[in-house]
């Protein structure tokens, strides 16, 4: 799953792919997604903080490559985007445990 997303982050993208709005739900939506995934393949702990840092640094990586290629931009909102799904998955962790026992 991360090899395919790093692949879509990386392909260029037609000028007219998609408002700026559901660019940002994308990522919102990606990134929750691989929290998910990150949280179901370390089980034995709970969403750590480390592996929401590790996660965002991730998107912060593909970010740097794709503002060094010649087809795609640095966009320090997409970051505010990939946190804000990670967060988005962290809060609704805390939200299960709290009340649905």
């Amino acid at each position: 799953m991360l090899a395919a997303t790093t692949v879509l982050f990386l392909l260029p993208v037609p000028e007219q792919a998609g408002s700026l709005i559901n660019d940002k739900v994308a990522h919102i939506i990606i990134f929750l997604v691989l929290s998910l995934l990150i949280d179901l393949a370390y089980r034995e702990h709970s969403f750590l903080f480390v592996l929401a840092l590790v996660l965002l640094g991730y998107g912060a990586l593909i970010e740097l490559i794709q503002g060094w290629s010649s087809y795609r931009t640095f966009s320090v909102f997409d970051l505010i985007a990939n946190a804000f799904g990670i967060v988005c998955y962290a809060l609704g962790q805390r939200f299960r445990s709290r009340f649905c026992k």
